[in-house]
């Protein structure tokens, strides 16, 4: 997937070891696909799937070398896919929040916002703050932000 899918950075409240994600993830029913780097000592990757009969949902985390926990990791599912998607997405992040708490911060409204919609950077934005989103489905579907990547996969 590339500029077709949609990305979150899923944070969490605190930082947790890379065998512990594993396990949660396999908890949840995402299956490891692809794993790069081995040692401590380099650049370790881990990629999982969900699939479901709505589409594929992907993570994407990585350490870097010498670092044992995670903060954060992506997760992204492609705008082609049924409507569907989002409601699986926003069940799983919030399974997943019941395990640990997390915050979930919108990528693609984080780029609409900062640069705007004539792709200048906004004056005085909050990089850090403005994009976290509630775990609230029915919210973004709603997108009071208009941001195009969510019309082109709810519409």
């Amino acid at each position: 997937m590339g500029l077709e899918s949609y990305l979150f950075s899923i944070e969490f409240a605190e930082s947790i070891s890379e065998q512990e994600l594993i396990k949660r993830f396999n908890i949840l029913g995402l299956k490891q696909v692809k794993q790069n780097g081995l040692e401590l000592n380099e650049r370790r990757e881990y990629f999982h799937e969900l699939m479901t009969e709505d589409g594929i949902i992907e993570t994407h985390c990585f350490l870097a070398p010498g670092e044992k926990r995670l903060s954060r990791f992506f997760l992204r599912f492609s705008i082609c896919s049924p409507p569907k998607i989002v409601d699986r997405t926003f069940e799983l992040v919030a399974a997943l929040n019941t395990m640990l708490p997390i915050r979930v911060k919108d990528m693609e409204s984080l780029s609409y916002l900062h640069l705007g919609p004539k792709g200048r950077p906004t004056s005085g934005f909050d990089v850090e703050n403005s994009s976290y989103i509630p775990l609230d489905v029915d919210l973004f579907k709603q997108n009071p932000d208009g941001i195009l990547k969510r019309e082109l996969l709810l519409d």
